[in-house]
């Protein structure tokens, strides 16, 4: 009663107790909830605390995913976390689809490439093919902006992309545009045989559909006499591990 009655005179000192003494009652019946909770207030004070008195300002965002990342370090080496400006990414290695054009960007001795474009794709489509030049998407020059190219290619199914190419046979640049769909990224990007007897396979993701294709490469070169095979699996990026 004497504490309710000096919290009452205080108001104050009321606004800032009583979540602390809430989180107290709620976490008391389970200590690591009660640790978690109380080690969650003292980061948020130390943020606080930063943004408030340190010398130099700091970004509360890159703060706290540094923070973050730190945490997971002491993890296992899967476990990561994704911000949700690479969440597309995220979900594009996974699933195996994506919104966008169909094609693999690459910088290379100052400028950007295209070093894969997926056949039946939209960018393959309007005649884009491996070892065009970017110059230019949606009227930015890239040649004088630091951008990430491929963040600006994907885009929502249906909306139009402006380009502007160079290709190696050609010295006037290019203006196309391409209409962004939803793009289904293989797996298996060749399947044949290579010798007698000697099956090949080009596996280069692993996203959710990478064992169904496998297995279908595997019966057609079975069927074709393979006894043995190559299982090619470098430059793969990796993805799901089941």
């Amino acid at each position: 009663m004497k504490l309710l009655k000096h919290l009452l005179t205080k108001k104050a000192s009321l606004w800032l107790l009583i979540p602390v003494l809430g989180i107290a009652f709620a976490f008391s019946t389970d200590n690591k909830l009660f640790d978690l909770a109380k080690n969650l207030e003292i980061y948020a004070s130390v943020i606080k605390e930063l943004n408030k008195f340190y010398v130099d300002e700091i970004d509360p965002a890159s703060t706290i995913k540094s923070s973050i990342d730190g945490m997971l370090e002491q993890m296992d080496p899967y476990t990561e976390y994704y911000p949700e400006e690479e969440i597309d990414d995220f979900l594009s290695m996974t699933t195996g689809k994506y919104q966008g054009i169909g094609v693999i960007v690459d910088k290379i001795e100052g400028n950007y490439y295209f070093v894969q474009v997926e056949e039946n794709e939209p960018a393959f489509k309007a005649g884009v093919r491996t070892g065009d030049q970017i110059l230019e998407i949606n009227g930015l020059d890239l040649k004088n902006n630091d951008v990430e190219p491929s963040k600006l290619i994907k885009g929502q199914a249906g909306t139009i992309l402006h380009l502007k190419i160079l290709k190696p046979d050609e010295i006037s640049p290019k203006a196309i545009e391409i209409t962004r769909q939803t793009v289904v990224v293989k797996n298996v990007l060749y399947a044949g045989m290579i010798q007698k007897e000697i099956g090949y396979i080009q596996l280069d993701d692993f996203n959710e559909n990478a064992a169904k294709e496998v297995k279908a490469a595997l019966i057609q070169l079975k069927n074709q006499g393979m006894k043995k095979l190559v299982l090619d699996i470098r430059n793969n990026p990796g993805g799901l591990l089941t």
